[in-house]
């Protein structure tokens, strides 16, 4: 702690580099820090690792809540769920944490079937296809 009572302060030390994700002392805000291919990497063959969707879903969740990834990133990380229906909660929550909100499009075809399509397309307020 810099003495600063949990507030930003542009003069403070730089954070420590926690491996990307999941980094207990990131200032309080709406920032979403990109992670880096090497962290996208890792966090990948982490969710492989978890014993089961629920797992690696709940992961998934807490290794994106402060962080930005790309379309294709994201749908990498949905590539590590078995079952559609954590796929499709997967694609709504990480809408919100793209850096490329244009490309959502490439997440699709992990969602494979027409209806997981609309019902993340409704869920969303997107166009419909």
């Amino acid at each position: 702690n810099n003495g600063n009572n949990g507030n930003y302060d542009p003069n403070a030390d730089p954070l420590p580099n926690n491996g990307g994700y999941n980094d207990p002392n990131s200032p309080d805000g709406n920032y979403l820090a990109p992670l880096a291919p090497a962290d996208i990497q890792e966090l990948t063959q982490d969710l492989r690792d978890q014993p089961s969707d629920e797992a690696r879903l709940s992961l998934a969740k807490e290794a994106l809540a402060e962080n930005s990834v790309q379309a294709e990133d994201l749908a990498q990380l949905m590539g590590t769920l078995k079952l559609t229906k954590s796929r499709t909660e997967l694609a709504k929550y990480g809408y919100g944490h793209l850096s490329d909100p244009q490309n959502f499009s490439r997440v699709y075809d992990v969602l494979r079937s027409p209806s997981s399509i609309q019902e993340v397309q409704r869920a969303l307020g997107l166009p419909q296809d």
